[in-house]
């Protein structure tokens, strides 16, 4: 099982890699990859520092998603994280779907417009932007 942390998004971006939020955390902690004769199973906890990117997690604005794809197979299909699960996110995958590497991608995407979206934790280059 392989984290995918090089693909590309609109700006900004709250990832380890990037510099876009300072003093920032968005990464899965603990991840493990079991299975069994019929199922696969990921589980993880996601570690987000931002408390306000966690607040519209929270109210629904924005969702956490768990992309999982094997190249193999060509299976590809995205589990949304509900807030809940956040400390302990269990994705079940049919054996029978994947073979050999899979990559797995957490991103968060936005549910309906933000409108003045701010945030203490941007990098001071997104300050005037709208």
């Amino acid at each position: 099982m392989k984290v995918k942390n090089d693909r590309l998004y609109p700006y900004p971006v709250l990832s380890q890699s990037h510099d876009d939020y300072v003093d920032n955390s968005f990464y899965p902690n603990d991840l493990t990859f079991e299975h069994d004769s019929e199922t696969a199973t990921i589980k993880t906890n996601i570690v987000i520092g931002d408390s306000v990117i966690k607040s519209l997690i929270c109210d629904g604005s924005i969702s956490l998603n768990c992309h999982v794809e094997c190249s193999t197979t060509k299976y590809r299909k995205v589990f949304k994280i509900l807030p809940e699960e956040l400390e302990s996110c269990v994705i079940n995958i049919p054996l029978k779907d994947i073979n050999d590497t899979v990559e797995i991608c957490f991103v968060l995407v936005a549910n309906r417009d933000i409108d003045e979206y701010t945030n203490p934790n941007l990098n001071e280059r997104y300050l005037d932007a709208n």
